[in-house]
């Protein structure tokens, strides 16, 4: 469900053996060579993080929002495992050897990377739960007036009489008797809500479609989406819902 990406160049390990090279080890830590090398060294990582780095999969549009809840789960679940094995008290001896060259020992946790994994997972837990919430919230606001058996009604069946094809969508016309204001708040609540059920369920709606927008003009609705290759199957299921109900 996600790819795993590392953001930080180079690792701690190199960091760690930036500090070997240099014959310093936590146990002589208080010498001033020692502190200046290892500010540079974490300086050097931070300044090679990779620019853009973003976890997949946790924007809100990336899955449904009940799929976010049930990432947020599982990722909960693999940051308690990695915690559960990392041990503070763990110590470790090693000596670098280059040819006939010998550095200094240091020691170091072996368990860190089970506290580096535990953060991680925790980190990625809470943006699938934020993703979950920012879609839950934005149905809330757009469907404040509707119950949710009828958020989940398409407010175009039995409401549209036309469908023009456009060059980003289709033009829906409604009938006379149709109220515009409702309709169009109708059109964006479904549009919120398709977004909350990560656009499953409807295959035929045409408010189903990632990434489509309304706009009322008079007693037409205009539907545009951004992808191109999308546009034939929008005006496609915008025109198999005129005057259907």
């Amino acid at each position: 469900m996600r790819v795993e990406v590392g953001c930080l160049l180079p690792t701690r390990r190199l960091a760690r053996w930036l500090l070997l090279a240099f014959g310093m080890t936590q146990r002589n830590s208080s010498r001033p060579r020692f502190q200046f090398m290892a500010a540079l060294a974490t300086a050097g990582l931070a300044v090679l993080v990779v620019p853009g780095c973003a976890t997949p999969g946790t924007r809100p549009d990336d899955m449904s929002a009940d799929e976010h809840r049930a990432a947020a789960a599982h990722e909960e679940g693999e940051s308690e495992h990695h915690a559960d094995q990392y041990d503070p008290d763990a110590e470790v001896g090693q000596a670098i050897r280059a040819g006939e060259y010998e550095f200094a020992e240091t020691y170091y946790n072996p368990t860190e990377n089970h506290q580096r994994s535990a953060e991680r997972h925790k980190t990625h837990a809470a943006e699938h739960l934020a993703a979950a919430k920012a879609l839950e919230g934005f149905e809330q606001a757009e469907c404040a007036s509707f119950p949710p058996k009828t958020r989940a009604v398409c407010p175009i069946l039995g409401n549209v009489v036309a469908s023009q094809p456009t060059p980003s969508g289709a033009t829906l016309t409604l009938a006379k008797d149709v109220n515009v204001a409702a309709a169009a708040a109708h059109v964006r609540c479904h549009l919120a809500y398709a977004r909350t059920k990560g656009h499953k369920g409807m295959p035929g709606c045409p408010l189903y479609l990632k990434g489509v927008q309304s706009k009322t003009n008079g007693n037409t609705i205009d539907l545009t989406i951004s992808d191109a290759e999308q546009v034939k199957e929008l005006q496609r299921r915008a025109a198999e819902h005129v005057g259907s109900e």
